[in-house]
């Protein structure tokens, strides 16, 4: 799989698994918005810019019924 979001500079992930990307350019994954649920490709850093890693979500709070 290849990504490429150079058309695209205001793309926002969502919940993705992108760790199967093989083919990516650095700058592109860096132009991506994500949330913290979606997974960055396993060849490269996480952009600075996404937020860490959380696979449980900032929403997990709303799913306690107490």
């Amino acid at each position: 799989m290849q990504l490429r979001v150079m058309a695209n500079p205001e793309t926002e992930i969502l919940d993705i698994n992108s760790e199967d990307i093989a083919e990516f350019y650095p700058d592109d994954l860096k132009g991506l918005k994500a949330n913290q649920r979606s997974i960055h490709p396993e060849t490269a850093e996480r952009p600075p810019t996404w937020p860490p890693l959380n696979l449980l979500g900032d929403d997990l709070d709303d799913d306690i019924p107490f």
